[in-house]
């Protein structure tokens, strides 16, 4: 269960390099979750940006390409916004929908895409934080929720 909420995939379909490394990072590393929980990170990261390069509730209306790579975005109303790269991360049926063909594939899990082979479905993902006034048990654990999905 641990694994298969790591990767969203409860068949753990995944390449086994992909769990090989999730595995050394979290044995190696430091893990830690933000106090704020995980939106300070989106919002860490865009604090770093020029002010007016994240927008909110703003609809984005299709891919701009240019001999077959994407050059930037153009927004429902019409706006144009050039980039050097152009980073798709909704549901999939807006990836079907804003993707024009040839640029790249939706990946499922396990790597492969529509193009070849895979299907274009969706992973779809709700975590729960808690807090406490203090531990329920001594020292450090994660606690995981081991019915059936």
């Amino acid at each position: 269960p641990f694994y298969g909420g790591i990767l969203l995939d409860p068949t753990l379909g995944a390449s086994a390099a992909v769990l090989l490394f999730t595995f050394k990072m979290l044995a190696e590393g430091d893990t830690a979750v933000p106090a704020s929980g995980m939106g300070a990170l989106g919002r860490r990261l865009a604090a770093g940006l020029p002010a007016g390069a994240v927008r909110y509730g703003t609809a984005v209306a299709g891919i701009d390409v240019e001999d077959g790579r994407a050059v930037g975005v153009t927004l429902a109303g019409g706006e144009r916004i050039a980039a050097a790269h152009v980073i798709v991360a909704t549901e999939a049926p807006a990836v079907a929908r804003l993707l024009p063909t040839g640029i790249a594939s939706a990946g499922a899990p396990g790597g492969r895409g529509a193009s070849d082979g895979g299907s274009a479905g969706a992973l779809g993902c709700a975590t729960v934080y808690f807090a406490a006034p203090e531990a329920p048990l001594p020292g450090s654990a994660i606690w995981l929720e081991g019915g059936a999905a």
